[in-house]
């Protein structure tokens, strides 16, 4: 790999090639560079086990490593609200528990309706926390400074932070809200069954879904959770309450880390996005049954206007495991008490 590195080219013909020139224009190639075995034994016999076991504990001893302020009881002490390690809430009731309740998801509604190719970093971005998102403003409120607010990678161990900053990437656009980048939304239905106008944060409206007692989607396009298999783009998703993601095909991993936090993918390869209507509500009919297939229908002032055949993306048994007991953790806690 160095050597390729050198060269520029990683099709270089190690054997033979050049991987570049001396000064005097002559070239060097990899047998020039490469130790003998009697240089590897030199070097290998000034590390003995004992000097590598020295280096590695020491780092752990330094003057300046036992100054630093911890706790001595038997246990650790998290960190307040707005530390960087807090306890984790993946093992609570709230969040063990299936989100499919029954055999039908009736009444649903889209916290978000997002088009193709969103990424996990549109779904939990890691980008610096800026002064005016909600993230920010968070932490500001509780004395932090902006600048010690960090990136949501540095503070991916405090669970109310990565809330704040869950489909908060300044360059998703969600079709709930055109016109308008960001971590927005619109909340729940109003009496008379119109969604108000006004967006609010992503978070915000998320928890008057679960006030409202309101099933909360998210529906997408091709290619949901492309990118790299970040964790907290599932974690997020759960933490929001967000029962269920339609979409017209997932990438592999995401599929699979959402239904280890409990999340069910319904893949619906004829439901477009763009032909939904804000206030639109969702019945997902053998939601929970142990059938694979799902009707989507979507329902609009009071009327079913369209009807969908969707398939849930549980590929194994291990994975329907899973989603009966709220997630991979839910499933290990029961194993555990059985």
């Amino acid at each position: 790999m160095v050597a390729a590195a050198l060269a520029g080219d990683i099709a270089v013909d190690l054997d033979t090639d050049p991987l570049g020139h001396d000064q005097a224009g002559r070239p060097v190639r990899l047998a020039d560079l490469w130790p003998d075995p009697d240089e590897v034994d030199k070097v290998v016999g000034e590390f003995s086990s004992d000097a590598l076991r020295r280096a590695a504990t020491g780092a752990l001893t330094t003057d300046r490593w036992l100054s630093l302020p911890r706790s001595e009881g038997p246990t650790y002490e998290w960190e307040d609200e707005s530390g960087s390690i807090r306890r984790p809430p993946f093992a609570d009731a709230s969040l063990t528990r299936p989100v499919v309740d029954g055999d039908d998801i009736l009444g649903a509604q889209a916290l978000l309706v997002l088009g193709d190719d969103i990424t996990t970093d549109h779904i939990s971005p890691v980008a610096r926390i800026s002064r005016d998102s909600a993230a920010g403003e968070w932490l500001a409120e509780r004395a932090v400074g902006a600048p010690d607010f960090g990136s949501f990678a540095s503070r991916r161990l405090n669970h109310d932070v990565m809330l704040r900053g869950g489909f908060a990437n300044v360059r998703l656009e969600n079709l709930l809200v055109p016109g308008r980048r960001g971590g927005w939304t619109r909340t729940v239905c109003t009496p008379s069954g119109e969604r108000p106008a006004e967006p609010v944060p992503v978070h915000e409206a998320a928890e008057a879904f679960v006030r409202a007692g309101v099933p909360a989607i998210v529906v997408a396009g091709h290619r949901y959770g492309t990118g790299s298999a970040r964790d907290w783009a599932a974690k997020v998703t759960r933490l929001l309450g967000i029962r269920v993601v339609v979409a017209r095909g997932f990438e592999r991993i995401h599929r699979t880390n959402l239904v280890a936090l409990g999340v069910l993918p319904i893949e619906c390869p004829s439901l477009d996005p763009a032909s939904l209507a804000p206030a639109d509500r969702f019945d997902l009919l053998g939601a929970g049954t142990d059938a694979p297939g799902v009707e989507v229908r979507i329902v609009r002032d009071g009327q079913v206007v369209a009807r969908h055949e969707g398939r849930k993306r549980l590929d194994n048994d291990v994975e329907r495991a899973w989603l009966r007991h709220g997630g991979i953790i839910g499933h290990l806690i029961a194993e555990w008490t059985q």
